[in-house]
This record gives structure tokens, sequence and C-alpha cells, in this order.
């Protein structure tokens, strides 16, 4: 086998493992916090009792070895609040902080899901959570940079589809 035979053969080799270990699972739970928006910081520095909570709030904790998420229930009487002791854990296949950017997003997401439609197989991410939680965040980007060219800044879908068409419009992928 010549270099390029070679690379090639073992690119293959990765790609099938890579598909028998993703259809293995057929669903995997990620977990994401986006970043505070502008209101939300403009809140949190100025109103009591935003303002606390975020000085001192044990409300979340992630322990990003184990993906093990913790949460601390606030008990509120009358305009008083405090946090209980006992904690809820969860444990999920990947956590995201608000410091995870758009391109870690990707990779942890979709990047696997992009090698199997390309495969052949369908994919599908689908994202829940309440209003204003950060789904648009994550599949299209911050509102910010919505008109930003840079692809490393959008979200999950345009580096989704730009992935894929690199990888079509690429004469020397094995694919």
């Amino acid at each position: 086998l010549n270099q390029n035979q070679h690379t090639t053969s073992s690119l293959l080799s990765q790609l099938q493992y890579n598909l028998i270990m993703a259809t293995n699972e057929s669903v995997r739970v990620f977990i994401r916090f986006r970043p505070f928006n502008k209101s939300e910081r403009k809140k949190a520095s100025s109103m009591e009792p935003w303002k606390t909570l975020q000085d001192t709030d044990p409300g979340i904790k992630m322990k990003h070895e184990n993906n093990e998420l913790s949460l601390y229930n606030i008990q509120e009487h009358g305009s008083n609040f405090s946090f209980k002791k006992k904690k809820e854990k969860f444990y999920f296949d990947s956590l995201m902080d608000d410091k995870t950017t758009q391109t870690q997003a990707f990779e942890k997401v979709a990047q696997q899901i992009c090698d199997e439609i390309l495969q052949g197989y369908n994919g599908t991410i689908f994202v829940y959570g309440q209003s204003g939680s950060g789904k648009t965040h994550t599949m299209y980007g911050p509102e910010d940079k919505k008109d930003s060219e840079d692809i490393e800044e959008m979200g999950i879908i345009p580096q989704s589809c730009a992935y894929i068409f690199n990888i079509l419009n690429n004469k020397d992928h094995p694919l």
C-alpha cells in the first residue's frame, strides 16, 4: 500500500469504528447552559435578590469528569430566600457550561451525527428547554453575532452544513 492508500484505509477504519460505536447508542443527552445575555447581566449586577444569587449561587454545580449535575433548589420565605441543603444529582452524556464555545458544542453534539449522515444514516438533534434557555443560541448562534461571517461563532446548524459541504467538496475524502 502506498501512503495515500494506507491513510485512506485507516481513516475508513476509524469511520467504521465510530459508526459502530454510535449505532450502539440511540439517544444521547447533552446539557448546555448558555452565557448570560446583556439584559441578564445588567439585572444580575443591579437587582436583589439576583445580585446576591449571582455572588453566592451554590444552585448548580457541574462535575465534568463524570458528567454529574447537582442542583440545590431555592426556598423562598417572602422576600427572603435560602438554598435547600439537599441536592439533586443528574447524569448526562455531556455537560457544557456557559464558557463552552459554539465550535465545542458542535464537536460534542453534532459532528458525529454529521459523519453518520454522510455514511447514509439518519440523524436527529432534538432541542428542548423553556423559553429563553438557549435553544436558539445553541442551534443558530448568539443574537449579536447573527450576521457574522465567522463560522466558529455560529451555532450547530450552520456549522453542520459547513462541515458536510466541506467534506462533499473535498475530492480526496474517502466518502
